[in-house]
C-alpha cells in the first residue's frame, strides 16, 4: 500500500479537510487509527477507512461574472445554489478611480444551477451587518440575481448583470 502525506486543514464541524495532492480519476483509502479522532467528550473512534475516488478536471465547471455594480463601494459577491447554500464567495473592492465594471472568476464548481447574491460592504468588515434601530442605521444593501446560472461540466462560463 502506497502511503501519500497529507496535512489537516480547516475543521469545520464534523468536516475535516486534508491538503494533499491527488492524481485524477485515481481510487483511494483514507486510513484511520484508533484514536486518531476523538469527540468533545474525549471519547476515541474505532479505527476506520474510507474509499474514494478522485475526478478529472473536466468534471468541473468555471464562471466569469461580468458585473456592472451599482456604486464604486465594496462588495462581498456570493454564488449560492438552489437552496441557497453558500458554494463561494469573493470580496472586491472599488476605489475612486476604479471603475463600476468588475470581473470575477469562480473555479472548480460543480455543473448544476447557481444564483449570484451581492452585499454592499458600507463598512468593510467582509460580511453583512444588519441595521440598528436605536442609530437608525439601515441594515447593508443586498442585490440578488434570480435568473440561475446554468453550469456545464468541463465548460467555461461567461455572464453578465447589471446589478440595480
Amino acid at each position: 500500500i502506497k502511503q501519500i502525506p497529507c496535512k489537516i486543514g480547516a475543521i469545520k464541524g464534523n468536516l475535516i479537510q486534508l491538503q494533499t495532492n491527488l492524481d485524477p480519476s485515481a481510487e483511494y483509502t483514507l486510513a484511520l487509527n484508533k484514536g486518531a479522532i476523538t469527540d468533545k467528550t474525549g471519547e476515541e473512534a474505532d479505527s476506520m477507512s474510507i474509499a474514494f475516488k478522485t475526478t478529472e478536471p473536466e468534471d468541473y465547471a468555471s464562471l466569469v461574472l461580468k458585473l456592472q455594480l451599482p456604486k464604486k463601494e465594496n462588495y462581498i459577491v456570493q454564488l449560492l445554489n438552489p437552496e441557497g447554500k453558500l458554494v463561494a464567495e469573493q470580496y472586491t473592492e472599488l476605489s475612486i478611480a476604479s471603475s463600476v465594471e468588475k470581473s470575477i472568476s469562480f473555479k472548480n464548481l460543480v455543473p448544476g444551477n447557481y444564483f449570484v447574491k451581492i452585499i454592499e460592504d458600507e463598512n468593510k468588515n467582509k460580511k453583512w451587518d444588519t441595521g440598528a434601530i436605536l442609530d437608525k442605521k439601515q441594515p447593508e444593501v443586498i442585490y440578488f440575481n434570480q435568473v440561475p446560472i446554468k453550469l456545464l461540466a468541463n465548460w467555461d462560463s461567461e455572464s453578465e448583470w447589471i446589478v440595480k
